[in-house]
């Protein structure tokens, strides 16, 4: 039996890992009709059954499915490590970098530092969340990730063979609408926007609250900041927020920063590059630096 494609055997790994075909597809940027065929193509050319699909349940792998996930990620890791060890014969230079970040610094970090350490190399990008992104960098399917982490304890870590290089933090600033003055205690009591409850920037907002001593009343949970946006536009809610994301609402007027007390300052959240361990080519070093000098680390 020939080995199977592994762009199938990615795609079922990642609905193995998040439980559901629409969840995968997200996370790898396909419509879950794709992802759907390739997990039934790799059962047809199996010939055994991988999913459980009880309707309205979150999927579960058979036995078999549980032994292919295993054999698959292993493959994967040692398909990763024969690429790494050939682009290491290359001396570090390499005409083509596949390039993960996350969205809000794809476009206001990621893209003004390439222009200029990139010359020469051929760049495929990948919008990805971070969780989904380390997940392509660990199989190979990107070669470098822009990360974010918003508490010291949260993934990645170079215990699972990544390298993380901390280019610099990213300051959050609270803001409000633009219609009236705010003040620090007038936010406390009003209803904020956040990420889904445990999400990285839900749980550093709760965290900063206690430390402050109150609770926010966490009214809207959204999946982006453009939500966030629009919710603090509009009056419906406060918020915390990354600097760069909120600067271009600030600067036309739409939502301004709440002043905090002197004494309080807002948490930032940490930056990061990340790469498997043996394989890191020179122009992910120069961006990895440019990156740096311009968080200011």
């Amino acid at each position: 039996m020939s080995l199977p494609n592994l762009k199938i055997l990615r795609t079922f790994l990642e609905v193995a890992s998040q439980g559901s075909m629409t969840d995968a597809a997200t996370a790898l940027g396909y419509v879950p009709s794709a992802v759907s065929s390739h997990v039934a193509d790799l059962e047809r050319e199996l010939r055994v059954r991988l999913i459980d699909r009880s309707p309205g349940s979150r999927l579960v792998l058979t036995a078999a499915g549980r032994a292919v996930q295993a054999a698959a990620a292993e493959l994967l890791v040692s398909t990763t490590s024969f690429q790494d060890a050939v682009g290491e014969l290359a001396d570090g230079h390499v005409e083509e970098l596949r390039l993960g970040s996350f969205p809000s610094a794809l476009a206001h970090l990621v893209a003004p530092a390439l222009s200029g350490v990139a010359d020469g190399v051929r760049l495929h990008i990948v919008e990805v969340e971070t969780p989904a992104g380390l997940r392509m960098v660990k199989s190979g399917e990107i070669d470098a990730l822009v990360a974010y982490r918003y508490l010291p304890d949260d993934e990645p870590y170079a215990r699972d063979g990544f390298q993380v290089s901390q280019l610099g933090h990213d300051a959050l600033t609270l803001v409000a609408s633009s219609d009236r003055d705010w003040d620090f205690a007038a936010c406390v009591d009003a209803r904020w926007v956040a990420g889904h409850a445990g999400n990285g920037d839900r749980r550093l907002l709760e965290r900063w609250a206690r430390s402050l001593r109150f609770k926010p009343t966490i009214r809207y949970e959204v999946e982006e900041f453009q939500s966030s946006l629009a919710l603090i536009q509009t009056g419906c809610a406060v918020g915390l927020l990354p600097t760069h994301v909120a600067a271009p609402s600030i600067d036309r007027g739409l939502i301004r920063p709440v002043a905090l007390p002197d004494d309080l300052s807002c948490p930032p959240r940490e930056i990061l590059g990340v790469t498997r361990t043996v394989h890191r080519p020179r122009v992910v070093l120069r961006l990895f630096d440019e990156l740096t000098v311009r968080l200011g680390g």
